[in-house]
């Protein structure tokens, strides 16, 4: 039985948008009244993205700050007109700057593009309607980015330059996010085009892509169990043994700390790949409560009832993560809500708490 994707999206409904405005506290207005009169509007951040003023560092910041806006306003038309006025400059600034990582070793300029991959795939996120046009524009781009790291027609994979790992791994981890959007339709033709490339790029020599590919993988498996509970890699068995090899990895030239997340991650990549159950839980009755704020799905326990009893998919020695936040709490007990998790926290640092608690 696959299971419902209710509290995926900030709605099941066609065309609603992912993180309503909705009906917020007056503190929350105040809240966004005074980052609006601190930052001025979208207006100011795209133009010191366009004029550059101090250079890459504060583009990249701006950057941060129409993120951090995009999310407390919560996916309004607000932050819909923001995104689609800044677009085209993020767009523009991350062509430009892959162009200078591919005709120079130059690391430092990788911090920009980073960040504009993240603030495209982020702010789509939240404000762009479920399978819009802007959500087909943002993954293609995105794509365009990380395929570059894909094999080539004799199967080998191109060496990188400086710094590519780490706009391949953050623009991999965008599109990740935003695939959670895709209708059905969708979600198969990326799964076709994409799990066969990905699966060599597991052999990458940066450990954080390595990493990045693994948990894409699953994220995108873990779809394909959503449409089909059938779903299978094509060739599980060479994805299996490679899994094996990165879960058991004791490469003496790889830095320890390297070794010991990566084999943490795979070993439940692999885990998942070969067995997805469903449990029975029958000592609390959940509520699903869909934050749409945050935009991932928060299980609230409402009764000790025995008797109650509810199937919900759960991935077999997948590690379960609780976040608390004042008396409620969220599971992280899935790749797609790992992605999500991630994403927000990634953007929101020790903030992500408080912003679950408020909103």
């Amino acid at each position: 039985m696959p299971r419902s994707k209710k509290g995926k999206r900030g709605s099941s409904k066609p065309g609603v948008k992912n993180g309503m405005k909705g009906e917020s506290a007056a503190s929350d207005e105040e809240l966004t009244s005074d980052i609006l009169s601190h930052y001025s509007s979208a207006s100011e951040t795209a133009s010191v993205l366009e004029e550059g003023t101090g250079g890459g560092a504060e583009q990249a910041a701006a950057a941060t700050v129409f993120t951090l806006l995009c999310i407390q306003l919560g996916g309004g038309d607000e932050a819909e007109e923001g995104f689609k006025s800044l677009c085209p400059i993020l767009t523009s600034i991350l062509n430009d700057n892959i162009r200078k990582l591919v005709s120079i070793d130059l690391f430092s300029v990788c911090s920009l593009p980073r960040q504009c991959a993240m603030t495209l795939g982020m702010c789509c996120y939240v404000s762009t309607a479920e399978g819009g046009e802007d959500l087909v524009k943002i993954l293609a781009l995105l794509e365009s980015v990380f395929t570059s790291s894909y094999p080539n027609r004799e199967g080998t994979l191109p060496s990188p330059k400086p710094g590519m790992p780490g706009l391949h791994t953050a623009a991999l981890q965008a599109w990740s996010l935003l695939v959670t959007l895709c209708p059905a339709s969708k979600l198969i033709e990326l799964l076709e085009l994409h799990l066969p490339k990905l699966q060599a790029c597991l052999q990458s020599s940066d450990v954080n892509y390595r990493i990045a590919v693994g948990e894409t993988i699953a994220l995108l498996v873990e779809l394909g169990r959503d449409i089909d509970e059938e779903f299978e890699v094509e060739d599980s068995e060479g994805l299996c043994e490679c899994l094996k090899s990165l879960a058991t990895d004791g490469n003496k030239h790889r830095a320890k700390n390297d070794r010991r997340k990566q084999r943490s991650i795979f070993r439940e990549v692999l885990h998942y790949i070969e067995v997805c159950n469903y449990h029975v839980f029958s000592t609390w009755r959940l509520d699903f409560c869909f934050s749409v704020a945050v935009g991932f799905l928060c299980i609230r326990p409402v009764s000790l009832d025995p008797d109650s009893c509810v199937l919900f998919p759960q991935n077999e020695d997948f590690t379960e993560e609780r976040i608390r936040f004042g008396m409620e709490s969220v599971y992280i007990d899935g790749w797609m809500r790992k992605r999500i998790y991630d994403a927000f926290k990634e953007i929101l640092e020790s903030g992500v708490r408080h912003h679950l608690q408020v909103r």
